[in-house]
C-alpha cells in the first residue's frame, strides 16, 4: 500500500549503503540545502512557511532547527536554495516569481517579469510555474541560479545574482510522446503540448536544427495527437486521441467541438457538442445524439 501520512522528518543517509544515521524532526520541510557546514531548511511554520537552520558535524545535524526567517505571508514557496555567497532564493510557483534574500529574510531582488505568460507570446524573462532551484559559481567567480519551471514547455534557465537572464535549456518534451503538429502552412511552426495545460509554439530552424520557444497559450488541455487545420479563415487543433477541436479565438485557444460519452458503464450514450453560442462551454442544448458502430476510443485515435 502506498502510505500518504506526512512524517514530518529529515532523514541523513549513509552514501554507501542508504542506512538511516539520523533524522530531524520538521514540520512539512519543502526544501533543504546542506552546504559548509550548515543545513537550511523551508519549512511548514504554524500557517506559513520559514527558513530554520542547523549545524552540521560529519553530516549530522546537530541540535534543533533555528529561526533564521519568517517567509512573508503572501509567498507560497516552492523550493529552496543558497548560493556561495549566502544568498537565499525562493520559488513561488503561482505566484510565477523566484525571490532572493538576505539573511535577515529582507527581499532584495525579484526574477519574473511578468505575473503569467500572455497568450499567444513569449517573455524569456518570465516564468511558468518556478520550481526546484539549483546555484552554482562560475570559475571566475559568478553565482549564478537556476531555475526548473514546472509548466508549459518545462524550461531550465540561468540567472546572475543581480536579475540578469543568462542562458536557457529547452528539455525533451515528454508531452510530445501524445503527439504534436506542424503548420502546413508555416512549416516552420510547431505546436507541441506543455505541461499543466499549457500549449508551446516552437519556430524550427530546419538548417541549424534548432527550435526555439515562440508562443504560449494556457487552458489548452486533452491535447493528444493533435493536427492543426485552417479552414474558412479560423484555425483549429483537433485532437484525434480525446476527439476534442479547439478553435484560435483572438489570442486564446478556445473549446470549440467534441464528441462525447456518457454513463458509467455500457451501453454509453453518444452525443456530438460543437460550441453554438461561442462561450468555449458544453452546454445541454448544444448536444445531438449519435449513433455509435463500435467503441468510440482506438489506440492511435480517431
Amino acid at each position: 500500500p502506498i502510505c500518504t501520512d506526512r512524517v514530518d522528518k529529515i532523514t541523513v543517509h549513509a552514501g554507501a549503503d542508504g542506512n538511516i544515521l539520523a533524522d530531524l524532526p520538521v514540520q512539512e520541510p519543502r526544501g533543504l540545502v546542506a552546504r559548509d557546514g550548515t543545513l537550511i531548511v523551508l519549512h511548514r511554520a504554524g500557517e506559513g512557511w520559514a527558513v530554520s537552520a542547523a549545524p552540521l558535524a560529519e553530516g549530522i545535524p546537530q541540535g534543533v532547527l533555528q529561526r533564521l526567517f519568517t517567509v512573508p505571508t503572501t509567498l507560497q514557496p516552492t523550493d529552496l536554495e543558497v548560493d556561495r555567497a549566502g544568498r537565499f532564493y525562493l520559488s513561488d510557483a503561482p505566484a510565477n516569481k523566484v525571490y532572493q534574500f538576505d539573511r535577515g529574510g529582507h527581499v532584495t531582488h525579484t526574477f519574473g517579469r511578468l505575473e503569467r505568460q500572455t497568450p499567444g507570446g513569449w517573455d524569456a524573462q518570465s516564468f511558468i510555474s518556478p520550481g526546484k532551484l539549483a546555484a552554482w559559481r562560475t570559475p571566475a567567480g559568478e553565482d549564478r541560479l537556476l531555475v526548473v519551471e514546472q509548466g508549459g514547455p518545462n524550461r531550465v534557465s540561468e540567472w546572475s545574482a543581480d536579475g540578469s537572464l543568462r542562458r536557457e535549456f529547452i528539455p525533451p518534451q515528454t508531452k510530445a510522446n501524445d503527439g504534436w503538429t506542424v503548420d502546413a502552412l508555416h512549416p516552420e511552426d510547431a505546436y507541441v503540448p506543455g505541461q499543466e495545460g499549457w500549449l508551446t509554439r516552437f519556430k524550427i530552424d530546419y538548417e541549424r536544427h534548432q527550435w526555439t520557444v515562440d508562443a504560449v497559450w494556457p487552458d489548452v488541455g486533452d491535447l493528444r495527437r493533435p493536427v492543426l487545420i485552417h479552414r474558412d479563415g479560423r484555425s483549429y487543433l483537433a485532437c484525434k486521441l480525446t476527439n476534442t477541436v479547439y478553435r484560435l479565438d483572438g489570442t486564446r485557444w478556445v473549446l470549440s467541438a467534441r464528441i462525447l460519452r456518457e454513463g458509467d458503464k455500457a451501453p454509453y450514450k453518444y452525443f456530438t457538442w460543437h460550441d453554438a453560442n461561442g462561450n468555449g462551454r458544453i452546454d445541454d442544448d448544444e448536444k445531438s445524439p449519435l449513433a455509435m458502430p463500435g467503441a468510440l476510443l482506438r489506440y492511435h485515435g480517431n
